[in-house]
């Protein structure tokens, strides 16, 4: 990554790997605190039955509230439509289809390790290892 773009979303796995403070999310720190960041409301979900799994709901709320600290976008009907078209054309599960289009109507650059995501517009795909 050469320079931290304007507007930027994290999927959930990046946002998980963030809080677990792994040495995957080192590419993306930076970006946190230095870009706009759009958090479309379906990573709130995901991340927090994830930090449930491992967490407990203290721990858990305490992520979700950092999270909550950027811009929280819910799903539209824009975005439903257009993470629909997505998913039946790339073959996306619901989750990464509006996570992607949210960054998309947002023109946001999408932070993923989701191989699923790799070379589409505006999105940089970040390896774990």
């Amino acid at each position: 990554m050469t320079k931290t773009p304007q507007r930027a979303v994290l999927d959930s796995s990046c946002w998980i790997e963030y809080f677990l403070g792994s040495a995957a999310a080192k590419p993306y720190a930076s970006i946190v605190a230095k870009a706009t960041i759009i958090v479309p409301s379906i990573t709130i979900f995901e991340v927090s039955r994830d930090l449930l799994r491992r967490f407990d709901s203290e721990n858990t709320l305490r992520a979700v509230s950092l999270m909550q600290q950027h811009n929280v976008v819910p799903l539209t009907a824009d975005v439903a439509l257009n993470a629909a078209q997505l998913a039946v054309n790339l073959n996306l599960s619901s989750a990464d289809a509006i996570v992607c289009a949210t960054a998309w109507q947002h023109k946001a650059t999408l932070y993923t390790h989701d191989v699923d995501l790799n070379g589409l517009d505006n999105v940089v795909y970040l390896s774990r290892s």
